[in-house]
């Protein structure tokens, strides 16, 4: 009874994640906003009634996309420290940069990540935050490693403060055509925002002001 228990559990995982999967793939075409649970279960080869089985809403099923695409970056994000070569303010916060540059649909994904919690339920939110408080936990801890003035705790706030930062800045770097189109006339150029640029300054700033607090307090 056990084996079949255990067979049936790998079977619904293995069912959650084609699903979890399709999605997205979905997801880094469109944006959250305009696809559909009926696209999903094309996607994934299944009835759009046996998404719901295993994902009670569309945002539900957003946060299970939000994990994976969040999980992939802090994976980049670890193995660009391991090597050790950032040791400053200012490498960390180039690598934290350059480990987003490219990763838009992560981006637009994490600023929808509020409204996707509205609409998901208790369950699948305790179960993404769960998920996210282990993830930063480990990935914080290797920053905490990369600058050794940082307090236990403050690797993982750090990543909270990118994760805002990405909402904050992701509306400013891409905006929609006709601010684009205004943006684009010279004297609006003060006010055009790079991505990368942005994130590796405001960073760097936190960091930076952290270091020389705790540098002055030793003195």
């Amino acid at each position: 009874m056990a084996v079949v228990n255990a067979r049936s559990l790998e079977q619904k995982t293995a069912k959650s994640d084609a699903i979890a999967a399709a999605a997205l793939s979905l997801q880094r075409e469109v944006r959250f906003e305009d696809w559909t649970v009926s696209q999903v279960a094309r996607r994934a080869g299944v009835a759009k009634g046996t998404v719901f089985l295993y994902y009670e809403t569309k945002e539900a099923l957003g946060l299970a996309v939000a994990q994976r695409l969040i999980g992939d970056w802090l994976d980049e994000l670890d193995r660009g420290l391991a090597d050790g070569t950032a040791t400053t303010p200012a490498a960390v916060a180039q690598t934290i940069a350059r480990s987003l540059e490219s990763r838009g649909p992560l981006r637009r994904t994490v600023a929808l990540i509020g409204l996707m919690e509205h609409g998901a339920g208790r369950a699948a939110v305790e179960r993404y935050r769960g998920w996210l408080l282990e993830r930063l936990q480990r990935t914080g801890a290797t920053v905490e490693r990369s600058l050794p003035f940082l307090r236990e705790g403050e690797g993982l706030r750090l990543l909270l403060l990118v994760q805002a930062l990405m909402v904050g800045y992701q509306s400013l770097a891409e905006p929609t055509p006709v601010v684009q189109s205004v943006l684009g006339m010279p004297q609006f150029a003060p006010l055009r925002l790079e991505f990368r640029r942005a994130i590796a300054e405001s960073v760097w700033m936190q960091l930076e002001g952290l270091r020389a607090a705790r540098a002055a307090v030793r003195a």
